[in-house]
């Protein structure tokens, strides 16, 4: 460390992968989990020297219906480490997958949904969040909120733009993607996690 003196360490994990949709899907993937963990207050000393690890967004799951991969777990040495979220399922015909959850006290992704219809929309992605809210869980189509600094979860494919969107830094999981007539879709990549230190007053 730079100095001597108190800090706060925030410890968000890579965010969950969003599943893909196949061809002969009639139904919408659904959203990775976001990641967080509530921040620590430590002490820390000049020279003191501290493995940070942080990891990767899960990856988004495949064209043929594969699911969202899981996002890679952030660690500030041994004081406190928050795992990724887990990755969305994907689908290649008209069962709905499971969501991915949240890691830590990430947000959970929400399912996607089934029918003809092709206004359907991807599941949304989980929040990163260093509190439990109800706000951080993805509600249908939208992405959970974010607490501060944690990033929000991806929205679902939509109509004219069926791909769901990526995670938002860090730590927020990917948006379903959504069925549309024969055309198969990958999913979406869940934001990369974060290690944030900063002075506590």
């Amino acid at each position: 460390m730079p100095t001597t003196g108190r800090y706060r360490v925030y410890v968000f994990g890579g965010g969950g992968g969003s599943g893909g949709v196949g061809s002969s899907a009639s139904a919408s993937s659904s959203g990775g989990g976001g990641s967080g963990n509530p921040p620590i207050e430590l002490n820390l000393t000049q020279g003191q020297v501290i493995p940070i690890t942080v990891g990767a967004g899960g990856v988004a799951g495949g064209s043929t219906g594969g699911n969202g991969g899981t996002g890679g777990t952030s660690s500030f040495g041994s004081y406190l480490s928050t795992p990724g979220g887990s990755g969305g399922g994907g689908t290649n015909s008209g069962t709905v997958p499971n969501a991915g959850v949240g890691g830590g006290i990430g947000g959970s992704g929400a399912r996607g949904l089934s029918g003809s219809r092709d206004s359907i929309r991807g599941g949304g992605g989980g929040a990163a969040t260093t509190l439990h809210q109800p706000i951080n869980n993805a509600v249908d189509g939208t992405g959970g909120v974010g607490t501060p600094p944690g990033g929000n979860g991806g929205n679902g494919g939509i109509l004219n733009d069926r791909i769901g969107k990526a995670g938002n830094a860090p730590g927020g999981g990917a948006g379903g993607s959504r069925h549309s007539a024969g055309n198969a879709t990958a999913g979406a990549t869940g934001a990369n996690g974060a290690v944030i230190i900063e002075r506590s007053a």
